[in-house]
């Protein structure tokens, strides 16, 4: 610094005619070798590091400011905009940045009309794959240059920088050597980007998660680098749980899969913080998706008995559905959740006769029997006793296939009741069944729903304790909220 305080002082003693050239030959060199490694350090870029892999900048007649933009971010490639008075200024950039021609691609434009500047960028753009992150310096040039340039940026999701300083020295009319710096605007984008992350946040809370998907789509597709990369993670995991929730099970493994590959990719990023700490709570789900869509039938058919008693496989299925019953309910959609819990209860009733060997759609009466020490005749006269105590009309044979409630009085009636309460199984299922979804034209009553959920998880409970399943697989299914990440 002391010699370039020494240039600097005998510069400024120097008659216009000699000060230009001892400027450009002394002065500014000296000033570059300080200025471009503190620049690199204050924005963290290491030794070969580029701050940026692509840039745009505008020529004046002042090439000092882009020579030390470009020796800061030092990019690979550039598409330098001149006008017929800067051009020559050229070699001066390439010579003290150390780009090759190859890297440069050089466009001449009108210093006074914006148009062929934005054609020229959006060429040069998509000659360029497109890349997610770029820049613009619109520290030379024209008035009119510099705001295309800027907005061209913003609409391609550009940062944009430019060369400022501390200190100017007016009848010099140069910045005081030494004392530039790079800043970078913040991006108009970035900004409302936020306004907009927060409707999609606030959507996915209320369970729209394909709106929430689509706004998040959007965001990514206009704002700039990183801010993209974060909306495009979300909107994966938004779009996991649109078709989820739509039992889409292939497309929502699908998603399921991109979201957990997109942060793995970018995790480092601060906005994916609270995904990244729910890394293994996705990774099951995915896992759990994986599962179903593999498993399950594309077409109707009922499960076999080896399908009906596997934990893993069961939980999931079983889980997507729990869970799904709370998001009705949680969305004041009483009715749908109330059809789901019954569904749920028929699928628990299905599974815990199964792990006993019988198969309600079709079931084996003899080997059942054998399996649970009865003979049919005793089968028939226990379900028989159960089936008295509500008054239901006694049955002259054993049922094929096996309903609900014959399932949980079947239970009962080999000392494995997953009720204990049949009564209020008999009354919740009797109320659902005269729902406008059912069989009847009511609806749903809230304190009908909490009655049916509320026996629902009691049942629940007497299952886990019965089959010894894990009850932490089944709530790892719950669809991850925004305040939970």
């Amino acid at each position: 610094m002391a010699d370039l305080e020494a240039l600097i002082a005998q510069w400024v003693t120097l008659p216009p005619q000699q000060a230009q050239g001892f400027y450009e030959e002394q002065v500014f060199p000296a000033a570059l070798r300080e200025v471009v490694p503190r620049e690199r350090r204050r924005w963290g870029l290491t030794e070969g590091t580029p701050g940026y892999e692509t840039m745009v900048l505008t020529l004046g007649t002042s090439p000092e400011p882009l020579i030390i933009s470009l020796s800061v971010w030092r990019p690979e490639r550039v598409l330098l905009l001149a006008t017929a008075e800067s051009r020559s200024l050229v070699d001066r950039v390439c010579a003290q940045t150390g780009l090759s021609w190859g890297q440069v691609d050089l466009r001449e434009v009108d210093r006074t009309d914006p148009g062929p500047l934005y054609r020229e960028i959006k060429d040069a753009y998509h000659r360029w794959g497109r890349p997610q992150r770029g820049a613009a310096d619109i520290t030379g040039g024209t008035k009119v240059m510099v705001a295309g340039a800027a907005m061209a940026a913003s609409t391609l999701g550009f940062d944009v920088v430019y060369v400022g300083w501390g200190k100017y020295l007016s009848e010099q009319r140069r910045p005081y050597p030494g004392t530039e710096q790079v800043f970078r605007v913040s991006n108009p984008l970035v900004e409302l980007g936020e306004l907009d992350f927060q409707t999609a946040q606030a959507m996915a809370d209320r369970r729209d998660y394909g709106g929430a998907a689509g706004v998040l789509e959007r965001l990514a597709g206009k704002a700039p680098g990183e801010a993209s990369l974060v909306y495009r993670v979300w909107g994966a995991l938004c779009r996991t749980y649109e078709a989820w929730d739509l039992l889409d099970l292939e497309a929502a493994r699908h998603s399921a899969e991109k979201a957990r590959r997109l942060l793995a990719q970018h995790g480092r990023l601060a906005q994916l913080d609270p995904l990244r700490r729910q890394e293994a709570f996705l990774a099951a789900q995915e896992q759990a998706l994986s599962l179903l869509a593999q498993r399950l039938p594309q077409k109707a058919a009922a499960l076999p008995l080896q399908d009906l008693t596997d934990p893993q496989l069961m939980s999931a299925i079983l889980g997507t559905i729990y869970h799904a019953a709370l998001r009705r309910e949680g969305s004041g959609r009483r009715d749908m959740a109330a059809l789901l819990w019954y569904r749920l209860l028929e699928m628990l009733e299905q599974s815990r006769l199964a792990q006993l060997g019988l198969d309600t759609a079709v079931p084996d009466w003899e080997a059942f029997g054998q399996r649970v020490g009865r003979s049919e005749e005793e089968l028939l006269a226990g379900l028989n006793e159960v089936r008295g105590r509500f008054k239901h009309r006694l049955l002259e044979e054993l049922p094929s296939p096996v309903a609900l409630v014959d399932g949980y009085e079947l239970l009962a009636a080999v000392g494995e009741p997953l009720c204990v309460e049949l009564g209020r199984l008999v009354h919740q299922v009797q109320r659902r069944n005269l729902s406008i979804y059912a069989h009847g034209y009511a609806f749903v009553s809230e304190q009908d729903l909490q009655d049916f959920r509320k026996l629902g998880e009691e049942i629940l409970e007497r299952f886990f304790r019965a089959t010894g399943w894990d009850r932490a697989a089944w709530d790892g299914l719950a669809f991850l909220t925004w305040e939970e990440a």
